[in-house]
């Protein structure tokens, strides 16, 4: 497997290294980022790439957000699956004690073999 950059989750930005250039990595972390962070059908090389989480708010929170959260983030992650980057994906959607929800996912990284669990919240603001 070929070498690809790491982001910083929180900010989206390129990890430095400490040679001056940019940290690389050999798991799928970069691609799932990329997956959930790129807006769907915009990338015209890739239509299919990305996700419509950033949608989510329009959503809400009641029963037709929670299941909007599940069906997108499935769809999402179908295509990092059919393309082996990872196996094994289990998405839950759950409430907080607070209300709010959000969307557990599971899956094992088969490029590094490591099970990865995740919980994302794609209403914060």
């Amino acid at each position: 497997m070929a070498l690809d950059f790491e982001y910083d989750l929180v900010t989206g930005d390129l990890v430095d290294a400490d040679d001056g250039g940019f940290a690389s990595t050999e798991t799928a972390a970069p691609a799932v980022y990329l997956q959930l962070n790129q807006h769907y059908d915009e990338w015209p090389p890739d239509p299919e790439s990305g996700s419509r989480l950033h949608l989510a708010k329009d959503q809400g929170d009641g029963p037709d957000g929670e299941a909007f959260l599940e069906t997108e983030t499935r769809r999402a992650f179908a295509m990092l699956e059919s393309d082996g980057s990872l196996s094994n994906l289990e998405v839950a959607v759950e409430r907080s004690a607070a209300g709010r929800i959000a969307v557990a996912t599971s899956y094992v990284d088969t490029h590094s073999g490591l099970v990865v669990d995740d919980l994302l919240d794609p209403l914060e603001a």
